[in-house]
């Protein structure tokens, strides 16, 4: 088969393009000729294969104001359509990774008869309404919901991390179209179980963008409330990787709290330095308010750290309560205080630790990934 990959425009996407460097050395493996296409800057991790040929669009000097990154991003997508245009009888399908915003592109993929995947990692439209209030961002959120829809009716597959989106994204209407179950993996060599447990310092850690979104304001409500309790937690200690646009509140947030010293910002930290970084946590808090299936709970599972974390998106497919990891129904600051009172309580953590890394091991190997992958196709 010969496919072509596209994604969004990943540019300084640390996380994005940890993904699509897995997904390339997958097809790389069931594919003739794999072509790639994205915005990239400056990333080691998109590796060379025989058979792949990536197209990189990115462009230097970009600006970050709003109306810059929208007029990008549609200069993006007729680039795209151009290069699939222009490719049209060597390409066998088209594998859209990540975005319902590249409406362009598929709707030339359609008008060119060529069949249509559509990997999805989350719902943009979901998240926007999830976490922003205004107007504006309503207005966003309800546009990219017609997109949305759009696309999944022009694709003839839709492939999704885990079946929790179905009801999250409010897909049962496609369900004839539906692969539930995607092909993430997650290198088990690499993230492993270098330091027990019991041997680690009791730091609470925070890995991710420094959004809204990810609920970080909530979890630093209730690191105050953990430090008004008159006992150990008022001693935890926090460590917060990860940059984003509430980097600066946070740090001013930070010196309000009575042990403002028990809290860490590492900025953004190489995707190489993560299993060391796992290995130091007691727990790994992800409190979002929207997510599809976060590879960072997964690499945690993987180096027996164990996740705290809201039931959304994909999340409940993979973490069942104090089985292998930990659930909150809302990311509040109560909810978050009392997970984590939980976690660092609770008799049986062995138990929870090797049941998630038993998980990883089975489902996320590369081995398992790639057959996935294969069916799939097929």
């Amino acid at each position: 088969m010969r496919l072509c990959i596209i994604s969004w425009p990943l540019n300084n996407s640390l996380s994005g393009q940890v993904f699509l460097s897995d997904v390339i050395k997958i097809f790389s493996k069931i594919t003739e000729k794999l072509m790639v296409i994205s915005q990239l800057e400056g990333s080691d991790l998109i590796r060379d294969y025989p058979n792949v040929n990536i197209i990189n669009l990115s462009k230097k000097n970009k600006k970050n104001s709003l109306y810059f990154k929208i007029l990008n991003d549609f200069f993006y997508q007729i680039a795209v359509s151009l290069i699939i245009f222009k490719n049209r009888n060597k390409l066998d399908g088209v594998w859209f990774y990540g975005s319902a915003t590249l409406i362009i592109p598929v709707i030339c993929t359609k008008i060119l008869k060529k069949p249509i995947y559509f990997n999805i990692l989350g719902i943009e439209s979901i998240r926007l309404s999830n976490c922003y209030h205004g107007f504006f961002s309503l207005m966003i959120s309800y546009f990219l919901r017609i997109i949305e829809q759009a696309i999944y009716k022009m694709a003839d597959k839709i492939i999704l991390e885990s079946g929790s989106l179905v009801a999250f994204g409010h897909l049962e209407r496609y369900s004839q179209k539906i692969i539930k179950k995607g092909a993430r993996f997650i290198d088990t060599i690499q993230f492993d179980i270098f330091k027990q447990y019991h041997e680690r310092d009791t730091v609470i850690g925070y890995i991710g963008r420094l959004s809204e979104e990810k609920g970080v304001l909530q979890l630093f409500d209730a690191i105050s409330l953990l430090q008004d309790i008159d006992d150990g937690m008022r001693d935890l200690d926090f460590l917060i990787c990860g940059d984003g646009p509430l980097l600066t509140h946070l740090q001013e947030k930070k010196s309000s709290l009575i042990n403002e010293k028990n809290i860490r910002f590492t900025g953004w930290i190489d995707h190489s330095d993560l299993p060391k970084i796992l290995n130091s946590l007691k727990i790994l808090v992800l409190p979002s308010f929207s997510e599809g299936l976060p590879t960072i709970i997964l690499e945690a599972m993987a180096c027996g750290t164990p996740v705290l974390a809201t039931a959304v998106g994909g999340i409940p497919d993979i973490i069942q309560n104090e089985v292998n990891g930990f659930l909150i129904h809302n990311n509040s600051p109560e909810s978050i205080e009392k997970g984590i009172i939980t976690v660092l309580s609770y008799n049986d953590i062995s138990s929870v630790i090797y049941s998630g890394r038993d998980l990883i091991e089975k489902e996320y190997g590369y081995e398992r990934s790639l057959k996935r992958f294969q069916e799939i196709i097929k």
